[in-house]
């Protein structure tokens, strides 16, 4: 595993990162603050969305949790933050990146954290009352290296909200292979995971958090708490995410775990006595075998179809099987 500081001096030299000015008073108070190491780091990338971007911090700074806490604002539009309130409060800091994109923002944000858990909050997404504690308890129970809760989705222009609480199993690869999502803004992680996992790749200007997710399931568990602790706001006429590639690179992503060899064993040995997700998994492989072919890929998709065809064995005439190949993705 890269050496986070050393990442984040090779990020300071690449782009420039350069920590806001904070008075003389907050310097006092940071000192003090870090004679004890935050147990939960939040990052925060932004880009030119400062009303919103207040209440993302303010719901943060809201919490009450028995565990110290920072909350990295890593400013991305290339001028600075206008003064505000909430960066007085002693556990914000607020870095400026220049433009390099949200993936190295998030990064640049992680390098920089000293939390054990990492969770990662956009700037127009904010936390609901007793979320931290809530997140903190099932974290501290579990060796999980990654953590949910339920959220809101909410489209402020149409005024609908949905509340989701998903209930999935503690190995969750064959999910996301398969195409379902838990979302970045209702997940922590565990610090060594992230890193172990690589970090957001910066080559993927959507659907990177899912490509993330699906990398740090592969090393080990996750566990979940119902309590619904994140308003998540979709809205995509004024979002930063490219949603027009969204499935271009969710694909990507795919074909990523589908070149590790670890991949297929994995799955096999995860879907034992589940005929469904074996049928959703087989359908994914399908799925990759049929872009190969038209890819002109021919060797790539037979191995593909052979992979589907493990996955298959002792299942085809299986009812669930069946569903589960037919199955969509509920994203």
């Amino acid at each position: 595993m890269t050496n986070p500081g050393t990442w984040w001096k090779r990020l300071c030299e690449r782009f420039s990162v350069v920590p806001q000015e904070i008075n003389a008073g907050k310097q006092a108070s940071r000192r003090e603050l870090l004679s004890v190491k935050p147990l939960i780091s939040v990052v925060t990338p932004t880009f030119h969305r400062e009303d919103l971007l207040a209440r993302c911090v303010q719901s943060v700074l809201a919490q009450q949790v028995d565990a110290p806490f920072e909350h990295i604002v890593v400013n991305d539009y290339g001028s600075p933050l206008a003064p505000a309130p909430w960066m007085d409060d002693p556990r914000v800091r607020v870095l400026d990146t220049f433009r390099t994109e949200r993936c190295v923002a998030r990064n640049t944000g992680a390098a920089l954290s000293q939390g054990q858990w990492l969770y990662f909050l956009d700037d127009d997404d904010f936390t609901l009352p007793g979320a931290f504690a809530a997140m903190l308890h099932t974290a501290q129970n579990s060796d999980a290296v990654l953590v949910y809760g339920g959220y809101q989705i909410h489209n402020e222009r149409l005024g609908q909200s949905d509340t989701l609480q998903p209930q999935v199993p503690a190995d969750v690869f064959p999910l996301l292979f398969a195409g379902e999502v838990l979302p970045l803004q209702a997940t922590w992680w565990r610090r060594d995971a992230f890193f172990r996992a690589g970090g957001f790749d910066p080559t993927f200007p959507a659907a990177e958090d899912i490509d993330l997710i699906r990398r740090a399931a592969f090393l080990g568990t996750c566990v979940g708490t119902t309590y619904v602790g994140t308003s998540v706001r979709v809205e995509h006429q004024t979002t930063t995410s490219q949603w027009a590639r969204q499935n271009e690179f969710t694909y990507a992503g795919l074909e990523k775990a589908l070149r590790m060899p670890e991949t297929l064993p994995r799955l096999l040995a995860s879907t034992q006595g589940q005929p469904y997700w074996r049928g959703r998994c087989a359908r994914e492989y399908v799925a990759a075998a049929r872009r190969a072919f038209r890819a002109g890929q021919s060797a790539t998709a037979l191995a593909r179809l052979s992979g589907a065809a493990r996955l298959s064995r002792g299942n085809a005439r299986r009812p669930a099987f069946l569903r589960g190949l037919r199955r969509k993705p509920s994203s």
